[in-house]
């Protein structure tokens, strides 16, 4: 993949954790990136902004956010994602599962030429 994530995490000390992904997409549609260092905890909460105007992701890409074991967090839910929906919102209630001690990778993928979102992810 290529494109670029700027990531924002907080301090190790944290209880609540709130990490920040932004991403822009390369020529190709794609973006990916990796935590600076692990997460432990319950994710409480997902959310993936499709940006706005005319750098928003176009409609039926996405979203994977992997653990070091591979799986990903949103459990399949980021997969073509149409866009008119709105911001999506994973709760950690409603299927989402933890992490344990790992870093966390998103991958972008069919998000358009240059185009850009922001995922945010709790651990608490």
């Amino acid at each position: 993949m290529a494109g670029s994530v700027v990531i924002t995490q907080p301090k190790p000390e944290s209880r609540f954790q709130k990490i920040v992904m932004v991403w822009t997409s390369a020529a190709g549609g794609a973006a990916d990136g990796t935590t600076s260092s692990g997460f432990d905890g319950a994710i409480d909460r997902i959310i993936v902004d499709h940006g706005t105007g005319g750098t928003a992701a176009d409609t039926g890409y996405s979203v994977v956010l992997n653990d070091e074991d591979g799986y990903d967090l949103l459990d399949g839910g980021g997969a073509s994602i149409v866009t008119a929906n709105g911001t999506l919102q994973f709760q950690g209630n409603k299927g989402l599962s933890g992490i344990a001690n790992s870093t966390i990778t998103i991958g972008v993928t069919s998000a358009g030429n240059a185009n850009s979102g922001t995922v945010t992810i709790y651990v608490r």
